[in-house]
Parts: structure tokens; C-alpha cells; sequence
């Protein structure tokens, strides 16, 4: 296309364009509506004649009535005097306005209340009848009831330790509160920094539950005892008999392999028994001499089948297991 006529072409778009957006806003030029101003005029304040007059506050019975040109000032006209108006007030009363409020009432005597301030000498306070509340029945003193001691086990294991005692008296007095009580009291001497001392121990309970029982109800009848849990390592010196196992207190067998003072011993000693097809595992123990560490096989159900581990760890091992009950 010839380029002359292909610009032409486009100057007409463009010009066709602009006449379709101008055109109507040429056309629909209705008149926009204007705006009124309206006058703004303020008033000029009437003329008046104001006057300035000074009032006392603090009246007296010479110039309590006030004079006329002052009630003729403020618009009010002067009243003439009746029989009944009241005597000039004293130096000492209150000043009061009548605001033509109601009546107040007394929410006592259910009297009218007058609302103008009189002297106390001259109209004196009614008195009033008041009720004198009846003294309330002292309450009947209530004690806080001792916990019953827990019943102590025949044997056991767990036993709470109550601290020793180096003067004698002394603990054999709280052995004999706490035997008064029901707790079964354990004493015997021992040696603490080269002295001799009196340890008080009450139980043995057969669970630490139990044990754990009768430490807060001792806290509770004396808050000033260090109670604390102890256990007693009762692993028997040979194989307990088939009749040690109690309903209550036990229900399996285990083998005991040892026990040790250090817990990385027992662990490795558990470890190499697992690695033999064992089934074996560390139980701790807070005993009075401090932390044990027993390795153990089991726990079995029967007496029996006990025994037959045993045999299998001295046949492995070549150590002397102990069947013990469990727990």
C-alpha cells in the first residue's frame, strides 16, 4: 500500500476517534445547578443597663433582711412580713437556698425531713430505736483430724526414714508420739561423723505406693520430720523357698544375676545376658547405704521355669544366680 495514502488512512481513524469522544460532550452541555450565598448576619445585643452589686455571703441578724432596691434590682418584689416568719438566723447556722426540691423523707423514722439547717441546741435530733444485733453463737472450735497411720507390712522392702537422732530423749519421745499414733516404729543406733546416734525408721510396707502413703500422713501429724523413702535390699543370700512368694506381695519368680554399685556395671552386665537370649533387666534401689543397681532375668510365673534359667546362665556364664520373687 502506497505509504502517503496508508497515513491518510490513519490520520482518519484518529480524527474519527476524537469525534466520537467530543462530540457528545459538546452536545450534552446542560447547565451544572450554582450555588445561592445567602447573608450571614449576627444580631446586635439588645441595650441594656446592667449594675454590679456586691452581696455579703456572712449575714447577720442586723442585715439579714435584704434591703428593697436590692430585690428591686433583680426583678423580685419585696414581700411583706408575716406573723410566722422565722427569727433571723444565728451567726453559727447554715446558710441554705430553696431550690423547690421534694421533700426528703427518713428512711428510719419515715418523718419528713426539713430541708432548712437548724441549730443543734435548738431542735435537737430525734433518736431513733436501733435494733442491737444478738452476739452470734461462737462457733464450736474444730481440730484438724490426724490421718490414720497406714497399716504396716510384715515385710517389706520400703520403709520411711525419719532422721537420726544424736539425743536419745529426744527421739525416744517422737517414737513414742509417733507408736501412740499407730505407726510402727523402727529404732536401732548407728554411727553418724564418729558418733553414735538413734535412727527412726517406720514400716516396712510392701509397695512404695504404701510407703508413699505413710510419709504424707506423717508430714501431716509433724511437718518438722524429715521424712524421706528408703529401701531395704532384701535379695535373700541363696534361693528363697518356693513358699516366700505371697499372693499380695508377689506374683512371678526372677533370677538375680548381681548387684552393683555402678549403673554402667549393671548395664553391660545386662546387655551381654540380652545378647545370650536372655531376658534380663536393671532394677534401682535407694538403699540406706546408697543406690544398688540389680540386674535380673524374668520375671518367670512358675518356680520352675526359674530354676531352668538359672541353670542356663551357670551353664553360659558360669554364674550363680539367686531366685528371688518378683516384685
Amino acid at each position: 500500500m502506497d505509504p502517503t495514502l496508508q497515513k491518510r488512512l490513519i490520520g482518519a481513524s484518529v480524527l474519527i476517534v476524537l469525534a466520537i469522544i467530543f462530540v457528545p460532550m459538546l452536545l450534552d452541555g446542560s447547565e451544572q445547578p450554582g450555588t445561592e450565598t445567602l447573608p450571614l448576619v449576627i444580631p446586635e445585643p439588645p441595650e441594656r443597663d446592667f449594675e454590679t452589686r456586691v452581696v455579703p455571703l456572712d449575714t447577720t441578724g442586723a442585715d439579714a433582711a435584704a434591703p428593697a432596691s436590692v430585690a428591686e434590682a433583680i426583678g423580685v418584689a419585696p414581700q411583706e412580713p408575716t406573723t410566722d416568719t422565722p427569727a433571723p438566723a444565728s451567726p453559727d447556722a447554715i446558710a441554705t437556698v430553696d431550690t423547690n426540691a421534694p421533700t426528703r423523707i427518713d428512711a428510719v423514722s419515715g418523718e419528713p425531713v426539713s430541708p432548712v439547717a437548724s441549730s443543734p441546741a435548738s431542735n435537737p435530733p430525734a433518736a431513733h430505736a436501733v435494733a442491737t444485733p444478738e452476739p452470734a453463737t461462737a462457733a464450736p472450735a474444730t481440730t484438724t483430724p490426724v490421718p490414720a497411720a497406714p497399716v504396716a507390712a510384715a515385710s517389706g522392702r520400703f520403709l520411711v526414714a525419719l532422721g537420726s537422732y544424736s539425743n536419745a530423749a529426744n527421739a525416744n519421745a517422737l517414737a513414742a508420739q509417733l507408736r501412740g499414733a499407730g505407726y510402727k516404729v523402727l529404732s536401732d543406733s548407728v554411727q553418724v561423723n564418729g558418733q553414735r546416734a538413734t535412727r527412726l525408721r517406720i514400716g516396712p510396707y510392701a509397695t512404695r505406693g504404701q510407703a508413699e502413703a505413710a510419709r504424707l500422713a506423717v508430714k501431716q501429724l509433724r511437718a518438722d520430720l524429715p521424712a524421706a523413702i528408703s529401701e531395704i535390699d532384701d535379695t535373700p543370700a541363696g534361693d528363697a523357698p518356693a513358699t516366700a512368694r505371697s499372693a499380695a506381695a508377689a506374683s512371678a519368680w526372677a533370677v538375680q544375676i548381681g548387684a552393683f554399685k555402678a549403673e554402667t556395671e549393671a548395664n553391660a552386665k545386662r546387655d551381654q545376658l540380652r545378647q545370650a537370649g536372655f531376658a534380663a533387666f536393671v532394677e534401682k534401689i535407694n538403699a540406706e547405704a546408697g543406690a544398688l543397681w540389680r540386674v535380673r532375668i524374668g520375671p518367670e510365673n512358675q518356680r520352675a521355669d526359674a530354676d531352668a534359667v538359672k541353670a542356663g546362665v551357670k551353664r553360659r556364664f558360669g554364674i550363680d544366680g539367686i531366685v528371688v520373687p518378683y516384685p
